[in-house]
């Protein structure tokens, strides 16, 4: 897994600082607000950017806090809580449909939103088998995985 550069991650970090109201231009305070508990490896980067110093030359004083989850960063945000935070683009989708005025600046990693893995000896090959041996669960995953197969080329 390739971590982010310092040249992407203060960009990153910039350009929300550019987009939030009354910004000012130097010693920038900005608050992030993290989706999950921030010792989580997904957010070792930021922390790292911190350790090295990479915020501070760039005249950013970062307060990292933790949301309780993506739903809940996402209307901090909006309602001027933070400047900036984590979020699936799902959950910036749903926040924005019910009249928040947030959006998506960038998308940090380089893998698929969502992953399926089945054992090895389930022989499961393609969605379309998958489909065949998944029976109706009362949860918001089996929206996931007809929103796969509707991506899915072979179910076009």
């Amino acid at each position: 897994m390739k971590l982010l550069s310092r040249r992407t991650l203060s960009a990153f970090l910039l350009a929300a600082a550019a987009m939030s109201p009354g910004s000012a231009s130097a010693a920038e305070k900005i608050t992030y607000l993290f989706p999950a508990p921030d010792f989580l490896p997904a957010f070792a980067p930021f922390h790292l950017a911190r350790a090295k110093g990479y915020y501070k030359a760039e005249d950013l004083e970062v307060d990292f806090q933790v949301g309780k989850g993506g739903a809940d960063v996402s209307k901090q945000v909006a309602l001027g809580n933070a400047e900036i935070g984590g979020a699936t683009v799902d959950t910036v989708m749903v926040v924005r449909a019910n009249g928040l005025p947030v959006k998506a600046v960038g998308q940090l990693g380089n893998g698929a939103l969502y992953q399926i893995v089945v054992r090895k000896d389930a022989n499961v090959k393609t969605l379309a088998e998958l489909a065949r041996r998944v029976h109706a669960r009362a949860n918001e995953y089996i929206a996931h995985l007809f929103g796969l197969m509707k991506l899915d080329e072979r179910f076009a």
